[in-house]
């Protein structure tokens, strides 16, 4: 039996198996879109945009302006959007790049070929960037198991907590990630070679505030 070829398939039949060039277009459409919505409240509210990202400080004040200045944009939301990083991922990227292209030249000068010296380097230069992501991890799953447990109350729960189950997915993020602001949830990591460390909102505030300027 003859496998049939996958390129060989229509654009209409790709689009039914795959996003198409002109799905991600609408997806960046939209992403920047959300981008200059969050950065105009931030001016509004006086404070950094990275402070308005789904875990900052403001984030629930950033929802609120945002919403009355772009309604249309009230169901979207903003994780995994980096808001406020961009030049902070430039400059980390850069670095990354920089620092393991380093590390091959030596090597090839000296005729050799050590991949643990190239993985410490790598590792080395993606730390921040690594620890944040685990941070955002630990942080979404505590707000969505917080938004489960939510879910299963009985009808008798208090009359704040049920407003807001019934806000929409994106103000619900938002209650949440103020809740969580507030209470100073923290993500602990250790290293091999270092005791343990304790990654708060004000720690990563302090870590990327220098490199996490506007767009």
């Amino acid at each position: 039996m003859a496998v049939p070829c996958l390129l060989e398939l229509s654009d209409e039949k790709k689009s039914q198996l795959w996003w198409q060039q002109d799905d991600f277009d609408e997806f960046l459409k939209v992403r920047l879109e959300i981008a200059k919505a969050y950065k105009a409240a931030a001016q509004t509210l006086g404070v950094e945009f990275n402070s308005v990202c789904s875990v900052g400080v403001h984030s629930f004040a950033g929802y609120q302006a945002m919403r009355e200045a772009y309604p249309s944009l009230k169901d979207e939301s903003r994780r995994g959007l980096g808001l406020g990083r961009k030049r902070s991922r430039a400059k980390n990227r850069v670095a990354y790049i920089s620092a393991v292209t380093k590390e091959q030249m030596r090597q090839h000068e000296l005729g050799i070929m050590d991949e643990e010296a190239l993985a410490r380097v790598a590792s080395r230069f993606s730390k921040n960037d690594q620890q944040y992501a685990h941070f955002l991890a630990q942080t979404y799953y505590e707000q969505d198991r917080a938004d489960e447990e939510h879910a299963k109350e009985e009808p008798e729960v208090p009359t704040v907590e049920l407003n807001e189950l019934n806000l929409p997915a994106p103000a619900r993020e938002n209650e949440r990630d103020r809740r969580m602001a507030s209470n100073q949830s923290v993500l602990s990591t250790k290293e091999d070679d270092s005791p343990s460390k304790f990654w708060t909102f004000s720690r990563f505030k302090e870590l990327l505030v220098d490199s996490c300027l506007n767009d």
